[in-house]
């Protein structure tokens, strides 16, 4: 991430323990370091101020207050195994001079067990004001329902970071655990916003991927389901995206996947989807579709054929794609109308 002096890396050193009293000792800490044409140098060592099982179970930066330089964001939170601490997520700012080790803005959460900042992502611009939106995932607070987790959005901002979300969404199924990983997917559907995929654990650790679009009014609470587990599975643990793989123009996608018919141990294995393998167009018509053809025109282009009624005329519509040299193409349709 950005610095003004340079590139820098942040890692966690997950095993640093330090006895602040009788009654408390930290767990974790954050080693940063900077870079430059000689090589990566030690710059600041940072530690909690707020309450947690571990500072660093995630990390993030990006720029939210669009001044060029990345803040650090960083979460203390404990783990699906040993949940039962509080949480916090604090905020160090980026300057020409590097980090403070003083966070200059602090979330906590007041309930213990909810894993609030298990997943911290910054997500691009969603709502196309110019400023980057960060998420921060809760995957058990129960606000929808028992374990249905909540997703907490935070738009960018030139002004003082909010001590509230802009934007939260809890699903209604219970054990959905949303925010198992989080992940920019860059603008997909080319509407001038930015996307997001965010995958849910669920209740048998089978995994859900889902895309959620950006729009003028921020992120939508309806996901387009991408793919769906089996028991044990834990698809979309890790998701990465928005990048260009094989070359051919489209973003793809990357998720894991356990691999049960490798026995107890599960080996892990990732799979690859490019863009033209899920991406999915919808087209509105009036009235009942009563036949559907679908055929390839002479150059090669998929075309579709067919008919519907809207109760006062019967229309015969044709949809036929033409390459114009966008990656995803256009479509082009043609109606032809029977007045009854």
């Amino acid at each position: 991430h950005r610095t003004g002096t340079g590139d820098a890396l942040a890692a966690t050193a997950r095993n640093h323990t330090a006895e602040v009293s009788s009654s408390q000792t930290d767990h974790g800490k954050v080693n940063v370091f900077s870079g430059n044409s000689t090589g990566i140098h030690p710059m600041r060592n940072m530690t909690q101020t707020k309450g947690g099982d571990l500072f660093g179970r995630s990390l993030e930066a990006c720029d939210v207050n669009n001044d060029g330089h990345d803040e650090l964001i960083v979460g203390n939170t404990g783990s699906y195994e040993d949940s039962l601490s509080f949480s916090s997520v604090e905020y160090f700012y980026g300057s020409e001079t590097g980090y403070d080790g003083t966070p200059d803005h602090t979330l906590t959460s007041l309930v213990q067990g909810r894993l609030f900042g298990l997943s911290i992502a910054c997500v691009g611009d969603l709502n196309g004001d110019g400023f980057d939106e960060h998420i921060i995932t809760e995957p058990l607070n129960a606000t929808g329902g028992f374990g249905t987790g909540t997703l907490w959005l935070f738009e960018g901002t030139d002004q003082s970071l909010p001590g509230e979300p802009d934007w939260q969404h809890s699903p209604t199924t219970p054990n959905t655990r949303i925010g198992e990983a989080v992940s920019s997917a860059g603008d997909v559907n080319e509407d001038g916003y930015d996307d997001v995929y965010i995958s849910s654990r669920m209740g048998s650790s089978s995994g859900r991927l889902e895309l959620h679009l950006g729009s003028a009014s921020g992120l939508t609470s309806d996901g387009q389901l991408i793919a769906e587990g089996n028991a044990g599975e834990r698809l979309g643990f890790r998701v990465a995206a928005d990048g260009d793989v094989d070359g051919d123009g489209l973003s793809d996608l990357v998720y894991s996947l356990r691999s049960t018919d490798q026995g107890e141990a599960y080996g892990l294995s990732y799979v690859m989807l490019s863009e033209r393998d899920w991406e999915y167009i919808s087209f509105p018509f009036p009235g009942e579709v009563s036949d559907v053809q679908l055929g390839t025109a002479g150059r090669g282009e998929t075309s579709l054929v067919f008919t519907h009624n809207d109760g006062a005329s019967t229309h015969v519509t044709k949809l036929e794609h033409m390459n114009d040299g966008t990656p995803g193409g256009q479509w082009v349709d043609q109606t032809l109308t029977a007045h009854a």
